[in-house]
């Protein structure tokens, strides 16, 4: 699969140029079943790096250590297209007029600032220490304790 890659990047160098992946055609019926989608294997594979184009479904494939376009993203982790994405959707629901990049960042350190409570935190390590299942949360546990307070249903039999 690598050779075939490296093969058709090397036999075509402008097929890529509009910001959309080159694929072997063989991918899809031979590799695809055996090696998973063609991203994901290609993410993983050290042979090759990835370039995020501006919209997320713009890729492409380069070989590892190879120069890269002018202007090109190395692929990010979830985390950060993710954020790259709620980026995209302030610009899309904000005027243009009421855009303020520093509001944006500020939410985004707003939410980090977010915490775990340290009481849940011992009893997350203690239960990690222990070999224990993590306990449900404080509302799933008042779910369960209602589920366990109505009384169960009987079964009728048929004759």
């Amino acid at each position: 699969a690598i050779a075939m890659i490296k093969k058709g990047l090397a036999a075509d160098p402008k097929a890529q140029e509009s910001g959309h992946p080159f694929i072997p055609k063989e991918w899809a019926a031979t590799m695809k079943p055996i090696l998973g989608s063609y991203r994901r294997f290609v993410e993983r594979c050290s042979a090759f790096q990835l370039c995020q184009g501006d919209p997320p479904a713009k890729w492409t494939v380069h070989l590892a250590g190879a120069a890269l376009p002018a202007g090109s993203v190395l692929s990010q982790k979830k985390w950060e297209a993710a954020l790259r994405a709620a980026w995209q959707k302030y610009l899309q629901e904000t005027p243009r007029e009421e855009r303020d990049p520093e509001e944006f960042a500020s939410y985004a350190k707003l939410v980090s600032a977010v915490k775990v409570a340290p009481e849940k935190e011992k009893n997350k390590d203690a239960a990690a220490e222990k070999g224990q299942k993590r306990k449900p949360s404080e509302e799933a546990g008042k779910t369960q304790k209602a589920r366990e307070e109505k009384p169960a249903k009987k079964k009728l039999k048929k004759d």
